[in-house]
């Protein structure tokens, strides 16, 4: 009980120095029946769990930055700059962990961007949100003085 206590109070102090962004589930598995179009709910979803991951990394000492803008509004023209940092970030926060084989590489560009290639974006933020929340876990783990393996054995964790 006290372990489970003292698990829960490191847990929420991790949460809270990722607080200036919100994690928003990453869409992966996007059709033309489910999601006909690519707009701003999309960028502003990416952009902003860009930021939340930065932020999460830096609290854990993976210290990395990210230039994110999570306000598109329909009315507005994203640039080609816009586009290269768009996959900056996704490339800055995916080259902080060692990630599974099975996580995508990111796009060189969104010239041709297709279904795949904006389910694989977001797969590479749900796969270094999976992977950071399991070492945060098991840190707190070591810290509350339990022993255990991480549940999330299978993205490669012992």
């Amino acid at each position: 009980m006290v372990s489970e206590v003292i698990l829960n109070v490191l847990v929420q102090s991790y949460e809270r120095r990722a607080t200036m962004a919100s994690w928003t589930s990453p869409i992966t598995n996007r059709t033309i029946a489910t999601h006909p179009s690519y707009g701003t709910t999309d960028l502003n979803r990416v952009e902003e769990n860009s930021e939340y991951l930065s932020n999460l990394l830096n609290s854990m000492n993976y210290t990395q930055s990210v230039i994110t803008d999570y306000t598109w509004l329909r009315t507005e023209w994203f640039a080609l700059s816009d586009a290269t940092q768009y996959l900056l970030n996704i490339s800055t926060i995916r080259s902080v962990l060692t990630l599974p084989i099975t996580t995508p590489t990111v796009p060189s560009s969104l010239d041709d961007l297709t279904f795949t290639i904006a389910n694989d974006i977001e797969k590479i933020q749900l796969d270094v949100y999976e992977l950071a929340n399991a070492i945060v876990y098991e840190s707190n783990l070591k810290r509350a003085g339990t022993f255990g393996a991480v549940a999330g054995a299978d993205i490669g964790l012992i």
